[in-house]
């Protein structure tokens, strides 16, 4: 009993560290040239790995959307880990190109975590240069990009390609380049697997189909609104979650 209680103890205190990395590592204050930006990471009652970060450059920025496998404190050391290597090359080459900056963080994420910790975490990631013009380049494998279009009031599925981020050491053959573009009042939604697998009492997924309901009906709201009916929709459906959800929304304003 006594070694129960101190495992439990032990455990109580990693997840506790483990939220404090989630919460104090996403941006608190986001301001980008020609887009309204709000953004969310609502935990469930185990610690995941959900990332996201928007880091302005003159003109555009640098937008990113992920999620480490796994719960706990191991997970959030690594999406540490991948806030800090996306940072750092989107503030020395704010112009590079995305697949590059993603392969720099498989090099780093892979040596870090399979040769010096020598565990097996690994992360989807999607990263986004937006430029003022509206137009989204883009690279890596995460959820499909939503986009609610202005002009339609309909949602547009953009999807995303390549391969989990620290799970393979050369992973350029399936990382490529695609654009998409922005017209004045569309709305960019991004969000974790855990909006999509959050499941109610009858073990039902809330699912693509609500979501995308949810923003088409949403989509003329402002962004704070956008983001917290999606959010209020999720805790109506599914009270209790096995896994956090990040939530970001952005609308086009040239």
């Amino acid at each position: 009993a006594l070694r129960e209680r101190v495992e439990r103890q032990r455990l109580e205190q990693e997840l506790e560290i483990a939220a404090r990395i989630q919460s104090s590592i996403l941006p608190r204050d986001v301001s980008v040239e020609g887009l309204e930006v709000v953004a969310t990471m609502e935990p469930a009652a185990e610690v995941g790995g959900d990332y996201y970060d928007v880091l302005p450059f003159e003109g555009g920025a640098w937008i990113g959307i992920g999620d480490v496998a796994g719960h706990g404190l191991r997970p959030g050391i690594v999406m540490v880990m991948l806030q800090s290597v996306v940072a750092a090359v989107a503030a020395l080459a704010p112009q590079t190109r995305p697949r590059d900056l993603i392969h720099v963080v498989n090099q780093v994420l892979y040596d870090n975590v399979r040769r010096r910790l020598e565990q097996n975490e690994h992360a989807t990631l999607s990263v986004i240069r937006y430029r003022k013009d509206g137009s989204l380049s883009f690279a890596g494998a995460h959820e499909d990009l939503i986009i609610w279009r202005a002009a339609t009031g309909k949602c547009e599925l953009i999807p995303t390609d390549g391969t989990w981020v620290a799970a393979t050491q050369d992973i350029d053959a399936v990382t490529h380049d695609h654009e998409a573009r922005l017209t004045p009042g569309d709305v960019l939604v991004l969000y974790t697997d855990g909006a999509l697998e959050s499941q109610n009492a009858e073990g039902e997924r809330f699912g693509m189909e609500r979501l995308l309901a949810l923003v088409e009906r949403a989509g003329e709201r402002p962004v704070a609104e956008i983001r917290d009916q999606v959010l209020s929709a999720l805790r109506d459906f599914a009270p209790v979650r096995d896994d956090d959800v990040a939530l970001l929304v952005a609308r086009y304003r040239p």
